[in-house]
């Protein structure tokens, strides 16, 4: 038997309580994206040789870029990640950032 709060009648006797933890991630806070993958076209299929722990740190700037000023970091980064992999692209460099993120889900899930 239960209350209407969920409680065991053992633990209504020993005078415990249900407790409702919602976890604070949401699936934004993931590095998924929805990409159409009849329409998409991969710009840098190089992003594979990332690993995940890179692809995650990416993600943390790209989506903090919008939010505060980190614009050299971003070049930083960028730069970086263009001379690990050897990519030659006049994006901008945010711009760059989010479509080795939208590469990497396209890829990852391919």
């Amino acid at each position: 038997m239960s209350t209407p709060y969920s409680q065991r009648l053992g633990d209504v006797v020993a005078g415990t309580s249900v407790v409702l933890k919602r976890l604070p991630y949401k699936l934004s806070d993931t590095i998924f994206q929805d990409v159409q993958f009849d329409q998409y076209v991969v710009s840098f299929p190089q992003v594979m040789k990332l690993s995940d722990k890179d692809i995650n740190i990416v993600d943390n700037i790209v989506k903090h870029h919008t939010k505060s000023n980190v614009g050299r970091y971003v070049e930083n980064v960028a730069n970086k990640i263009k001379t690990v992999l050897q990519i030659e692209s006049d994006m901008p460099d945010d711009m760059f950032l989010e479509t080795l993120l939208r590469d990497y889900n396209y890829l990852s899930r391919k």
